[in-house]
């Protein structure tokens, strides 16, 4: 069976007692098929994320921010599923004085910026992430 966009939004409106925040187009496809596979769609088990994956893109969080861009960040924590609440706070401060520094001198580039941020932030804290992250796994 062969589906259209127009078919799963016809589906979606029959069904408006159940709230829908699907992540992807593979799950709001799903959603119309039988109802096994709208099950298997939504409730399986992808690879499981170690600490040190989390830790990497967590810190991959915490350099885009030196750039003073939020979109990249927001895009990166949807597509992962990852999102630290202390790194998120670092984030906020990051970006406020990514764009101070590209304001006050525009002749700096991104990667003087980028370092300038960085050591900045070395200077103000030892961990700009969760403290569960130093668990081993």
């Amino acid at each position: 069976m062969q589906l259209h966009i127009g078919h799963v939004v016809l589906e979606l409106f029959r069904q408006p007692s159940r709230p829908i925040i699907l992540n992807n187009l593979k799950k709001l496809v799903m959603l119309v098929s039988t109802p096994t596979a709208r099950y298997h769609a939504l409730h399986e088990v992808g690879t499981p994320w170690t600490v040190e994956k989390t830790w990497a893109n967590i810190t991959m969080q915490l350099h885009l921010a030196s750039f003073g861009v939020e979109k990249p960040i927001s895009d990166l924590q949807m597509e992962t599923g990852i999102k630290d609440k202390v790194a998120s706070h670092w984030i906020e401060k990051l970006l406020e004085r990514a764009r101070s520094l590209k304001s006050s001198n525009l002749a700096m580039t991104a990667d003087e910026v980028l370092k300038q941020c960085v050591e900045w932030l070395a200077t103000v804290t030892d961990e700009p992430y969760s403290c569960l992250l130093n668990v081993p796994s």
